[in-house]
């Protein structure tokens, strides 16, 4: 039974270990619902489209070289993005978009309209 245990206990820390080597590089946004980033938060990490709670009010980006947060205006990251975050960013006050999308991709295309 200890070995068995000790097994299951070796491969979790692997898993732990390559999941935490994946995420090394990738940047993070974390959105809230609470003024000056406060109250429950919700975590945007590399390459899934994150989708906005609607009662989002500020933001927070920790920025990885290469790994830009691509902004929609949809709800579900699609069509063309409309605002990139490439640095770092404390505290934003007011959420203006929709969902994001964090990749180190440089082949997503940013339009803006003039």
């Amino acid at each position: 039974m200890a070995r068995h245990s000790a097994t299951l206990f070796a491969a979790a820390a692997l898993l732990v270990l390559a999941m935490a080597a994946d995420m090394a590089g990738a940047s993070q946004l974390n959105i809230y619902n609470g003024s000056g980033c406060t109250g429950q938060t919700t975590y945007c990490r590399d390459r899934a489209c994150c989708i906005v709670p609607s009662d989002a009010v500020s933001y927070r980006f920790y920025y990885n070289p290469e790994w830009k947060a691509y902004l929609y205006a949809s709800s579900n990251c699609t069509g063309t993005s409309n605002g990139v975050i490439d640095a770092s960013a404390d505290c934003v006050a007011g959420v203006s978009f929709k969902s994001a999308f964090l990749t180190d991709n440089n082949g997503i295309e940013m339009v803006t309209d003039n």
